[in-house]
C-alpha cells in the first residue's frame, strides 16, 4: 500500500522551492519595474525598493528629504 501524504506535508517538504520561486518572482518584478522607470533620476535605493521612503518616514524627515531630492534631481 502506498503511503498517503496530505497537501500540507507536501507543501512543507517543498517550502524551500516555494520560497525560492517567490524570491525569484520578486526579483523579476523589481527588475522589470526598474527597467521601465530607469530614465527617471533619483536616489539609487529608491530605484529598486521602497526602503528609502520607509527609512525617511521612520526618521520623520520625509518632507526634508523630498525637498533635497527635488533640488538635486529636479522637480517633475
Amino acid at each position: 500500500m502506498a503511503p498517503q501524504f496530505s497537501v500540507f506535508e507536501l507543501l512543507y517538504g517543498a517550502r524551500w522551492y516555494i520560497a525560492l520561486a517567490l524570491g525569484a518572482l520578486y526579483l523579476w518584478q523589481s527588475y522589470k519595474s526598474y527597467r521601465r522607470l530607469s530614465h527617471i533620476k533619483g536616489p539609487w535605493l529608491a530605484q529598486w525598493s521602497q526602503l528609502w521612503l520607509l527609512g525617511s518616514i521612520y526618521r520623520q524627515q520625509t518632507h526634508l528629504e523630498m525637498h533635497e531630492v527635488s533640488k538635486k534631481y529636479g522637480e517633475p
